[in-house]
Parts: C-alpha cells; sequence; structure tokens
C-alpha cells in the first residue's frame, strides 16, 4: 500500500511539474508572439521610433525573470495553480457548474492567491523582481491585478482540459473529451 500510494504522489508530482511547463511555455510564446499582455510594453504607435516592441523590465528584474517574459519559478507557481484549478473543476461540489464557471472560481480562489503570495515571496522576500502589476489598476501590492482576469481566465479553461489530458497520459485515467467538444461546452455554458 505504502509503494502504490508513493508511486502516486511521484505521478502526481510529475503531472504537476508538466503543467507548469506547459504553462511556463505557453507564458513564454503569448508573451514574445502575443506582444499585448504581461511583462511587454508597446510603444507609442503614433511615433515610428518607438514601435519596436520591447519586454518590460523593471529596475528590480534579475536573470530569474528571463528578462521580462517569463521565470523558471512560474514552472512550480503555474504547475500548482492548474493543479489547483483542476481539483476544483473534478470537486464534487462543482459538478454542476459550467466550465466557465468552475474556471473564474479557480482564478479566484486558486491563482490570485498563489500568485500573490508566490510574488510576496519571490518578488517582494527575495527581490527576484518577477512581475510587477504595479502600473496596473487595480493591483494589490504590484503582485495581482483584476486587469488581467481575462487572460488568467482563459488559461484556467485551458488548464482544466489539459490537466485531463496530462492524466490521461501519465496516471491511465479516463481519455477526456475531443478539445473541441470541451470549447463546445464552455460556449454553451455547460
Amino acid at each position: 500500500m505504502r509503494v502504490r500510494t508513493l508511486s502516486l504522489l511521484k505521478k502526481n508530482i510529475v503531472v504537476w511539474l508538466i503543467l507548469g511547463i506547459i504553462y511556463f511555455f505557453m507564458e513564454c510564446v503569448e508573451r514574445w508572439y502575443g506582444h499585448s499582455l504581461v511583462g511587454l510594453y508597446i510603444g507609442d504607435l503614433t511615433n515610428y521610433s518607438d514601435q519596436i516592441v520591447q519586454p518590460y523590465i523593471n529596475s528590480k528584474q534579475t536573470f530569474t525573470s528571463l528578462t521580462g517574459w517569463s521565470s523558471f519559478w512560474m514552472v512550480l507557481v503555474g504547475g500548482l495553480c492548474g493543479v489547483g484549478i483542476a481539483a476544483v473543476a473534478k470537486a464534487w461540489w462543482t459538478d454542476k457548474w459550467p466550465i466557465i464557471l468552475k474556471s473564474a472560481f479557480g482564478v479566484v480562489f486558486i491563482v490570485w492567491p498563489l500568485e500573490f503570495l508566490s510574488g510576496l515571496i519571490l518578488n517582494i522576500q527575495f527581490g527576484l523582481g518577477i512581475w510587477d502589476y504595479g502600473n496596473k489598476f487595480p493591483a494589490i501590492m504590484g503582485q495581482i491585478t483584476l486587469a488581467y482576469f481575462p487572460v488568467f481566465l482563459a488559461v484556467a479553461i485551458l488548464a482544466i482540459w489539459i490537466d485531463e489530458a496530462v492524466r490521461h497520459w501519465i496516471l491511465e485515467e479516463p481519455k477526456p473529451e475531443k478539445f473541441s467538444a470541451y470549447l463546445k461546452k464552455v460556449i454553451t455554458f455547460k
């Protein structure tokens, strides 16, 4: 029994790390390609010399922040958020909730508290300067902001399906529905 529990724990840690790595790369690609969200500054389009998209770098950022694109710490934080959101989606008390409501609940009660706590530890206590929402409104101590709720909601919606796919692959849990069917449920609030 102890060996089986240990094996299951190891597999769940692997799921956590896979979700974190997926989140990390998603964040890097989005920030590099998207040019519009957290960590980037888009120049004033009325001034030709300022049209180059540049990474937003605050004065506290260190090498661990990957010069404004993301941070290796986001593997751990993002993975923990993904596992937490998936746990909310699988909880018995959310069975009748639509996916979008489960995702919103996960953002408010899992992602924001974890982001705030990790921001206090990584950014303020250790001074890593990985992110700074101090110039966004409304922000709490520069660590979380309501302005990015739609982005976090979209990521949470993806995290639920990705968690199911990874758990099918690693833990041999039931196969998740096709992604197109999942998105249809999201759009129709089921």
